[in-house]
């Protein structure tokens, strides 16, 4: 029975080795936004915020416009502004809103998008998903295409 219990510690162990070494390994496939043509005229849908899995039925999204504007739903307000790609780095502008007044949990849904947004230091692009990295490499957000039709209403 020790020998069994000495074993089962050990495939434990190794199973969160594995986890952390996974966890930690970024996506090679992934391509790095270098150019404002990689973004313009897209929309995208969140399907994380940081580790949060958000719902697939969300309506949240944010496009990135060819004139170097972004626009998006928030989940209860509408936000606006500017992003530009330079030296294979995304910067987003000041971002504005609607100011309706949100229920729980999408208020907190909504100023935690809407913050990450501010801090996004690179963009790349992976198996058509996006993903908005911080100035460290960590991952604020993971988005899915959007239908620019579905959003134009």
């Amino acid at each position: 029975m020790k020998g069994l219990a000495g074993f089962m510690f050990f495939l434990l162990f190794l199973a969160g080795l594995a986890l952390v070494n996974l966890r930690g390994m970024r996506d090679q496939s992934a391509v790095t936004v270098s150019s404002d043509e990689q973004l313009a005229d897209s929309a995208w849908r969140p399907t994380h915020l940081g580790e949060m899995r958000l719902s697939d039925d969300t309506s949240m999204f944010v496009q990135f416009n060819a004139d170097g504007s972004l626009i998006g739903f928030a989940g209860c307000n509408q936000f606006f502004g500017n992003y530009a790609v330079a030296d294979k780095g995304v910067s987003i502008g000041r971002v504005g809103s609607t100011r309706k007044a949100c229920p729980e949990p999408i208020n907190a849904y909504e100023v935690s998008f809407l913050e990450s947004l501010q801090i996004v230091h690179t963009a790349a692009l992976s198996d058509s998903r996006l993903i908005l990295n911080d100035s460290s490499g960590n991952v604020l957000n993971r988005f899915v295409p959007a239908p620019l039709a579905a959003i134009a209403n």
